[in-house]
């Protein structure tokens, strides 16, 4: 069985030392979409993630995510344009 760590706060600072590959505001825009999870308020100008939630916002998006397979490249705005 594997061996749990203890929950923890992350703050915004954190979170891209913990495996989350977007800044602030790609992560604002998705959590006011519902795609990733809340914040938890720690006082009147903090707030930090429950690393539980990160945890599982991470496992979710690995196990749904298609292999980016031969060929695949991220889009580039040139693309964005031509759609």
């Amino acid at each position: 069985m594997p061996i749990k760590s203890r929950p923890r706060l992350l703050r915004y600072s954190d979170l891209a030392g913990y495996g989350v590959p977007f800044g602030r505001t790609a992560i604002w825009t998705m959590m006011k979409r519902g795609e990733f999870p809340l914040p938890i308020r720690c006082g009147l100008k903090k707030i930090a993630f429950d690393s539980r939630a990160v945890d599982k916002w991470i496992a979710d998006r690995i196990a749904n995510s298609p292999p980016a397979g031969p060929g695949t490249r991220p889009r580039t705005r040139a693309d964005r344009e031509a759609a």
